[in-house]
């Protein structure tokens, strides 16, 4: 993601940074041409519908935010995913972990609500009907990153992320049973007044 204020990429995943280097070794026209980068976005269709979508289903890779890096900008991002490629593999494994177990534990969470719905329902089969007490969250659109990755974007620990949030410097949204989100908008906003506060 590009920081227009800060004229930083102010966040590159991991695995899509090694993805783009990559891209980069296998092409090198972007040392003429220059090279085009910005938050991955993918758009999914299905060509019939009434179909299997595991048969049918296209993916296509959109760029939200793309920014157009001349050759020279687009060297200094090569030299930097190269000399900092050990550390990107590093952490693109710890995000897939992270990203597994925040899916196990949504999986937990709703096979232990749905025993609860099916324990009420023998109750209240029993007694009155009653409507679960369990309230769906509704999360604002917009792109959100973990505290681990906040932690990892402001080279803070994930402590220090929560005390900021705690404290009502940075704005999370806490999803119960599943952790603490940050908007990236936000997250960016607290990094420029960080910089220049």
């Amino acid at each position: 993601m590009w920081d227009a204020d800060l004229h930083i990429v102010a966040r590159l995943y991991a695995g899509y940074a090694l993805e783009l280097l990559e891209h980069m070794r296998a092409n090198d026209a972007w040392k003429s041409h220059g090279f085009l980068i910005g938050s991955p976005a993918y758009q999914l269709s299905s060509n019939e519908p009434g179909t299997l979508l595991s048969e049918t289903v296209e993916e296509i890779l959109n760029l939200e935010n793309p920014i157009e890096l001349a050759p020279v900008r687009a060297q200094d991002l090569f030299d930097f995913l190269i000399t900092h490629r050990r550390l990107l593999e590093y952490l693109s494994i710890r995000d897939k972990e992270d990203a597994e177990d925040a899916l196990r534990t949504v999986f937990r969470q709703i096979a232990v609500y749905g025993r609860k719905v099916r324990e009420r329902k023998g109750y209240s089969e029993l007694t009155e009907s009653t409507q679960p007490k369990v309230l769906p969250i509704t999360i604002p659109h917009g792109n959100y990153v973990t505290v681990y990755q906040a932690a990892q974007i402001c080279n803070a620990t994930p402590k220090q992320i929560r005390a900021w949030i705690r404290k009502g410097k940075l704005e999370g949204l806490d999803l119960p049973g599943l952790g603490i989100i940050i908007e990236a908008g936000k997250l960016n906003n607290f990094l420029f007044k960080k910089a220049h506060g």
